[in-house]
């Protein structure tokens, strides 16, 4: 199985062509099981920074193992721009963690 006695401090200095095992540990993808909480992926597409394949891939993998999770894309955001901090994203994921963790 995959170490985990690193923090994320110690891995941050290295490229994933570099180290693509280290990757591997880093990626949420491979703890994947039965029985998680649900999961809101969103991805803007426009992002040149993470691949939207990445998230499709993880949904994929949710789906495999039966977790629940939503897909949202948020048209014309790229990775970390202004497009996320609007009402409307704010409105969205609110509901979704209303929805989906708050016990009554």
């Amino acid at each position: 199985m995959f170490n985990l006695n690193f923090t994320i401090y110690q891995n941050m200095n290295y490229s994933v062509k570099d180290e693509p095992q280290k990757a591997l540990l880093a990626s949420p993808i491979h703890y994947v099981k039965p029985n998680l909480p649900p999961f809101l992926i969103m991805h803007g597409d426009q992002d040149q920074v993470v691949s939207s394949t990445q998230a499709d891939d993880m949904v994929a993998a949710l789906n495999k193992a039966k977790v629940p999770v939503d897909q949202i894309t948020i048209k014309g955001a790229g990775h970390g721009t202004t497009e996320w901090i609007q009402p409307q994203v704010f409105t969205i994921m609110n509901a979704w963690l209303e929805n989906n963790l708050i016990k009554n």
